[in-house]
């Protein structure tokens, strides 16, 4: 029986800035550019960064 797993390409994401600080801990080498996505106005928090990746990733069942 095979069994077939759902998988989608991202070659960019957008983290928040607690992910972008492990991401960048754990595999700077992955990271190709960063773009500062500011936060809503009239809302709380410091926004978000979009990163993009040298090479794509593969996020299993679209979860990212």
């Amino acid at each position: 029986m095979r069994q077939v797993i759902d998988m989608v390409r991202v070659d960019k994401e957008i983290l928040t800035p607690e992910e972008y600080i492990k991401l960048k801990e754990t595999n700077p080498n992955s990271i190709k550019s960063t773009r500062i996505v500011p936060c809503t106005f009239g809302k709380d928090g410091f926004g978000k960064i979009e990163v993009t990746y040298h090479a794509a990733r593969y996020v299993v069942g679209g979860v990212q």
